[in-house]
This record gives structure tokens, C-alpha cells and sequence, in this order.
């Protein structure tokens, strides 16, 4: 069972012609078409799909939750992926068709991680990893403290929380400017 990475992709095109293009492919064949296609039967499927794309599985193909919208020129993508998001990918995409503006994140909050890709006027201006929960996204303006605690309800919902997410509970106290005491109302401890 794979770690679900959540990802959000927004694609600004100059051209409403790349925009459609880039659409109906991902519709028809997911990550992989034109340099980014990947020969299934190749013995090697798995690190070209690593290569090309940064993820393992094709999941707009392959029947997991996600969303593909075209709204003029604005081509955006919600998807879950398997332990990393298609950043590989996105770079691709950025780099080969005329871009305005784009903008990629994904984040599994279970690993701790979170990655921010930012494009403007087709050049890249951020390729960023955070931990999940860093205050530098919070100022960033990428986070807010309802969306770090959103994305660890998880672990403030048990009551019989372990240990190991202590380190968690320390990044969230830290970033969202709260005691423990707010973050987990029953435990009575500081960290």
C-alpha cells in the first residue's frame, strides 16, 4: 500500500493551442506522451517512469481519484500518487511549450514532505522541498495553521497517539504559534 502523495498542478499557456494539446493527451494517455511516453512492455518501465514523470504509476489512467480541467489557457490537474508527485514531469511540460505562469505542490504529510515547483514567464523561479510542516509556508503564503492541522488529523484525532509523533506535534506548535495544549487538547504534557 503506497503512501498517497496529494498533488495540485496549475499550467498558465501563451498558447491556447499548447493548453488544449497538453489536456487531450493527459485525457487520452496521463504523464506519458511525446518525450515523456513510456513503452510499458520495455523491461525498464519502472525507472523510466521515475525518469520521465518523478512518480511510479500513471494514476490518471490507472483509476485514482483526480481531477483534469482546461479553462482557456489554464490547464490544472489534482491528482494522488504513489509516494512522489509527477514533478519530472511538470518541468517537462514547462520547459517545452510556452508557459506564463505554473505552479506544482505535493505533499504526503505520513513522510513529511512537501515540494513547491514555481515557473514564471517560462522560467523556473522555485524548486523548493519543505517538511510538511514549516513556517516558512505558512509566510510563504503556500499554508495556514487550519491546513497543517488539516493535514495531520490523523494523529490530533487518536487519543492514543505514539511517540513517534512527537517530532509532528514539535513542527506544529512551532509553526501554527500554539501551545500543545491547543494542538492536542488531552495531552497535558509540554513537548
Amino acid at each position: 500500500m503506497p503512501n498517497w502523495t496529494s498533488t495540485s498542478i496549475n499550467i498558465e499557456f501563451v498558447e491556447e493551442e499548447d493548453a488544449k494539446y497538453v489536456h487531450e493527451n493527459i485525457l487520452e494517455n496521463g504523464y506519458s506522451f511525446d518525450e515523456t511516453y513510456v513503452d510499458e512492455e520495455d523491461e525498464d518501465w519502472y525507472n523510466n517512469r521515475l525518469r520521465l514523470w518523478g512518480t511510479k504509476w500513471n494514476t490518471i489512467l490507472e483509476g485514482v481519484e483526480h481531477k483534469v480541467s482546461l479553462e482557456g489557457k489554464v490547464l490544472g490537474i489534482v491528482d494522488y500518487c504513489a509516494w512522489a508527485g509527477p514533478s519530472k514531469w511538470f518541468h517537462h511540460i514547462c520547459n517545452k511549450y510556452n508557459v506564463k505562469r505554473a505552479h506544482y505542490s505535493d505533499e504526503e504529510p505520513g513522510n513529511d514532505f512537501h515540494h513547491i515547483i514555481e515557473y514564471a514567464d517560462g522560467e523556473l523561479d522555485m524548486d523548493e522541498e519543505f517538511d510538511c510542516v514549516d513556517k516558512r509556508l505558512i509566510e510563504l503564503g503556500y499554508a495556514d495553521k487550519e491546513h497543517f492541522l488539516e493535514s495531520y488529523e490523523w494523529i490530533l484525532d487518536d487519543e492514543d497517539w505514539e511517540s513517534e509523533h512527537a517530532d509532528i506535534i514539535r513542527k506544529l506548535v512551532d509553526a501554527c504559534g500554539m501551545t500543545t495544549q491547543e494542538v492536542i487538547p488531552y495531552y497535558k504534557d509540554e513537548l
